[in-house]
């Protein structure tokens, strides 16, 4: 089959033809005490998102966490979550299921430091994903 080569415009390419993007996002994410917040989330409705989730907060005794999703308005799999911090991470939608996101809620005050690598099939723009809670878009590719 070949190992995967990326193009200048941040898509694997595979000898079998399948194309995926990746776009990576990052910043810092206040969220109070009994609040919550959407990291990250995928508008593009029909297209399915893989959206692989780094946090950790910026107070260590608070806790970090990983959590691996995929997201489209047909429904959300969740691959992995695993962590130990003050609160619940988890997916939801809003829109009448329209917009699907990761969504983060806090026990404690707390600002979390998170990294974000979104995988999304060629077809689709990139301009789907975006970030409510701010996270910086920084990069595409490896």
């Amino acid at each position: 089959m070949g190992a995967p080569k990326l193009d200048h415009n941040g898509v694997f390419h595979t000898t079998g033809s399948q194309y995926i993007r990746r776009q990576i996002w990052a910043g810092e994410v206040y969220v109070a005490s009994g609040g919550s917040t959407i990291l990250i989330r995928n508008r593009g409705q029909y297209a399915r998102c893989w959206f692989e989730v780094f946090f950790q907060a910026a107070h260590g005794s608070n806790g970090y966490g990983y959590y691996l999703a995929n997201l489209s308005r047909y429904g959300t799999g969740i691959a992995q979550n695993t962590g130990s911090f003050s609160g619940s991470i988890s997916t939801s939608s809003t829109d009448s299921n329209q917009y699907n996101g990761v969504q983060v809620t806090a026990s404690a005050n707390t600002t979390y430091l998170v990294h974000v690598n979104v995988y999304y099939h060629n077809s689709e723009t990139g301009l789907e994903v975006d970030s409510p809670a701010g996270l910086s878009h920084i990069g595409t590719g490896v």
